[in-house]
């Protein structure tokens, strides 16, 4: 776009038209070659600029080029025409089957850390404590059953609701949505590995949440504290590469991260090079780590509680 005057510089900078005006002055190619005059660049406030000089600054060097090289400066200008028209193909060599893009049922699996905190909750949170109630405690222990006994079949019940849970998030329903893509992904074991440890992250959870709700009541509103928290921070409903590196250095301590950076991975990769598979082992062991950490904290906390009955 050609604009001449003053007046018209302003009305289109203002307009949003153009967001870069460049003057060339009378006798600027006399001046360039002998003084290196440099150009002149109006912008619109708030633009970056840097682009637009840079690339004029490209083109005036390579023009200076041509010409000192025995073009003319005519030549020269067609010469860098040319050059900048041509495009060079790029073929990117994806390593998964999905052309490099993260396969749909994979987007299946990073909002699951929610579902499975929240019917965990539901479950076997609620029942845990149901169980814990004082005069429920002193009944059962009054019966004819072992106080192993008794905890060997609650740790057996929660076996049964996380393989339920495994098989039907985990298993039936990337079948369901996905059948093809899923079964033929190379990255399945690894998939089903994550959701695995994540169902163990979410029994814990729920454990530990038993051992410090006292009032079944209550369990929702925490609930739904836990899940919609994480599941905003450690990027289950926002996508972990829009979050701030402040916001994720928080949420390192939160295990739904690490389940959801270890989701990221398999989905993008089907070949792991020894630094990814380091990171993949990584995100299962934290994840373990949690689970671990959150029945040891439960289990103390029990046997405080267990102290005042």
């Amino acid at each position: 776009m050609t604009i001449s005057t003053p007046d018209m510089i302003q009305e289109n900078l203002y307009y949003s038209n153009v967001y870069s005006v460049i003057k060339i002055p009378k006798g600027f190619e006399k001046d360039y070659f002998d003084k290196q005059t440099p150009l002149t660049l109006i912008n619109k406030p708030g633009f970056d600029s840097t682009y637009v000089t840079s690339q004029v600054d490209k083109f005036l060097r390579s023009v200076k080029v041509l010409h000192e090289s025995g073009d003319t400066v005519a030549q020269a200008v067609q010469k860098v025409q040319r050059y900048d028209s041509q495009k060079s193909r790029v073929t990117l060599i994806a390593q998964n089957k999905s052309g490099g893009e993260m396969p749909y049922h994979n987007y299946l699996f990073q909002y699951l850390p929610y579902i499975l905190i929240s019917m965990t909750s539901y479950s076997l949170g609620i029942i845990l404590i149901i169980y814990a109630e004082p005069d429920k405690k002193r009944r059962m222990l009054c019966a004819p059953v072992s106080y192993r006994s008794m905890n060997l079949q609650l740790m057996l019940g929660a076996a049964v609701i996380g393989t339920g849970l495994w098989l039907i998030c985990g298993v039936a329903l990337p079948i369901i949505l996905s059948a093809k893509a899923f079964l033929a992904d190379p990255n399945l074991p690894y998939y089903l590995l994550n959701v695995g440890l994540m169902i163990l992250v979410s029994l814990a959870l729920s454990f530990l949440m038993s051992k410090l709700i006292q009032r079944v009541n209550i369990i929702s509103s925490v609930t739904n504290v836990l899940a919609l928290g994480m599941g905003f921070l450690c990027g289950v409903f926002v996508p972990l590469s829009v979050l701030s590196p402040a916001i994720k250095k928080i949420t390192q301590f939160l295990p739904v991260y690490w389940y959801e950076v270890t989701n990221e991975l398999i989905g993008y990769q089907t070949t792991f090079n020894a630094s990814q598979k380091m990171a993949l082992y990584k995100g299962f062991g934290i994840q373990l780590l949690f689970v671990i950490a959150l029945l040891s904290l439960g289990m103390l906390i029990g046997k405080l509680r267990e102290q005042k009955i």
